[in-house]
């Protein structure tokens, strides 16, 4: 099985994409915390969000009664709901309530609401979330590889399936709308970059600078743009896209686009290649 990368607030953003954060959200969103999430539920009614410009229209139907769903880390009783958003029906499976022992709680419609704002070459490759109330099974193996403190641990993922998984049972920022858009652009990029260009071997995913493939223009547009998107995009190739890709779409539309694509012209390059296919 391929690891599937996740997403958490790991360290404060560098600052050559700070000015991003700080002028579309007014504060600095990415630091560990090792805190308990606070109980929070996203909906209608919410605050406007960072990612409000990109989002679409949606629907839900449902739910349904699943008396026996199979989760990535257990088997429960849960409740299943069809989003409809730019031409994709999505199921989702939540636990039936969606709240982890921690008391974390998480809404079908915080859920839609980020399927509708991913870009659509993103939400093409979404085939199915799945809400548990557990952690990530294979977040002990992760540790080690990655070499996480003890107390982080995955949020959300997305594999090469394109089946998104989110765990309440995390530790990181309180759970909101925008902590949710933001990482599952970051996830479903995953699925995107496997699509396009394959899976790299890990850990270290890695590859020589040069043309002659999808990931080796990546690194030399990394090489060439010489500043990272973030603390976690150093860690390797994919993840440099995948936060890329967020940040990328947290300014695409507004004032502060033409700041990134002056200061990563070459990965803002590619990334319009990228999404020109589903347009």
């Amino acid at each position: 099985m391929r690891r599937r990368s996740t997403a958490f607030e790991d360290a404060p953003r560098d600052a050559s994409v700070h000015f991003c954060l700080a002028r579309r959200t007014g504060r600095a969103v990415a630091t560990l915390s090792c805190e308990r999430p606070a109980a929070r539920v996203g909906g209608e009614g919410a605050r406007p969000q960072a990612f409000d410009h990109g989002r679409r229209p949606f629907t839900i139907s449902g739910p349904t009664d699943v008396p026996n769903f199979e989760f990535e880390s257990d088997t429960a009783h849960a409740a299943r709901y069809v989003v409809h958003t730019s031409g994709r029906d999505i199921a989702v499976t939540m636990p039936s309530p969606a709240t982890s022992p921690d008391g974390v709680v998480m809404s079908i419609d915080m859920v839609a609401r980020g399927l509708a704002q991913l870009p659509p070459e993103s939400l093409a490759r979404v085939t199915e979330v799945r809400v548990s109330d557990h952690t990530n099974s294979v977040d002990p193996g992760w540790r080690v590889a990655y070499h996480w403190p003890p107390e982080v641990r995955s949020f959300m993922t997305c594999g090469a399936r394109g089946v998104i998984d989110i765990y309440l049972s995390s530790p990181a920022q309180p759970l909101t709308q925008e902590s949710v858009d933001g990482s599952m652009i970051h996830e479903t990029g995953h699925a995107v970059s496997n699509g396009l260009w394959g899976d790299l071997p890990q850990p270290p995913r890695a590859v020589e600078p040069g043309p002659e493939t999808g990931w080796g223009r990546w690194s030399t547009a990394m090489r060439e743009d010489g500043f990272v998107p973030s603390g976690y995009a150093r860690s390797d190739l994919p993840e440099d896209f995948a936060e890329s890709l967020r940040y990328f779409m947290l300014v695409r539309g507004t004032p502060e686009e033409a700041e990134m694509r002056a200061r990563y012209p070459h990965r803002c390059g590619i990334l319009d290649s990228v999404l020109a296919a589903h347009h």
